[in-house]
């Protein structure tokens, strides 16, 4: 009666952009379903949505989701403290095919498990997920959900900030080891080979707290997503820094096409490193040891080309000497 109360007062707002319900865990399945009817008929243009410490259960997110389905604008939802495993896989459902959500906060969910984190790689994997940050404060994320999140963010190109952390700011409810965090380390910089080096994740920027400032990922991590922060120089950094043996073989069926654009490469690596003179000194040995490769791998292409230049330049001075 309560919820069939509160849509019939808000019933003649048309331009409803930010609503807010907390803390009422004694809503029915039909009060959920008066709500998510109004979601549908009234709110398409709402952009922000809280809906926490309600109680969510499975049947209830049933309910909710044709209105959540149905908001064509929202960039904020607000979950804190209302769903378990089912009922967040019931809610992804509904989002996924969103391109304007934003923020997902599922904060205070103690209920929600590494099978129910899993949930979230439908909407990862979206090609229309532009989800920017998703919170996960205040809950037992452990090694499992470590590795679950890390999974589903393989090949993620929009999520740059992962929020997990207690409200006190101690690392032990969180419950991540160095197995969890290593799962992180792979899905950012993956160095079994150069091309899943390029491959990983270049978009995640931040593991932190409530505050960005609340960094609470070990130096590796951190350094990790450092790099990922810098943008496009990100994936050249990476595999610079793990694969010190750039093997040209693999080229040499281009013969000499591809070295200018080795060389390139390597400039612009060299030139990323501001203020880190050691660093720039040894992309300037990568490029030597590059030209190095493709003139000891193909000579006579390296031959032909120098009498060929050789040979212009003597025909162009024979030109200029007939024109005297």
């Amino acid at each position: 009666e309560g919820m069939n109360s509160l849509v019939g007062n808000m019933s003649s707002l048309s331009n409803l952009m930010h609503l807010m319900i907390v803390g009422n865990n004694f809503i029915t399945v039909s009060g959920i379903m008066t709500l998510s009817t109004f979601l549908q008929s009234k709110c398409r243009g709402l952009l922000h949505l809280e809906l926490s410490n309600m109680g969510i259960d499975n049947h209830k997110a049933a309910a909710l989701s044709s209105g959540l389905a149905g908001l064509r604008s929202l960039k904020y939802l607000g979950l804190r403290n209302s769903i378990c495993d089912d009922a967040l896989r019931n809610l992804v459902a509904a989002v996924t095919n969103k391109s304007t959500l934003e923020v997902l906060n599922l904060s205070e969910n103690d209920s929600i498990t590494a099978k129910g984190l899993s949930s979230l790689s439908i909407l990862f994997q979206s090609e229309r997920c532009c989800l920017r940050e998703l919170n996960l404060c205040d809950m037992h994320i452990g090694d499992d959900g470590a590795e679950a999140l890390a999974k589903g963010l393989v090949g993620n190109k929009s999520l740059k900030c992962l929020k997990f952390h207690d409200s006190f700011l101690t690392s032990a409810r969180v419950g991540i080891s160095t197995t969890g965090w290593s799962a992180f380390t792979r899905l950012v910089c993956d160095t079994s080979s150069i091309n899943n080096t390029y491959l990983s994740n270049h978009t995640l920027e931040r593991i932190c707290g409530y505050n960005l400032e609340d960094g609470i990922s070990p130096p590796d991590v951190e350094h990790l997503l450092a790099l990922n922060r810098r943008q496009d120089e990100a994936p050249l950094c990476k595999i610079l820094m793990n694969h010190p043996d750039l093997d040209m073989k693999l080229l040499f069926r281009w013969k000499l096409k591809f070295l200018p654009l080795i060389i390139a490469w390597l400039e612009r690596a060299r030139h990323s490193y501001v203020g880190d003179s050691s660093k720039r000194f040894h992309c300037r040995g990568r490029e030597l040891s590059a030209a190095y490769q493709f003139i000891h791998g193909l000579p006579s292409l390296a031959v032909a080309g120098y009498r060929g230049q050789n040979m212009t330049d003597t025909q162009s001075k024979k030109r200029k000497f007939d024109h005297l």
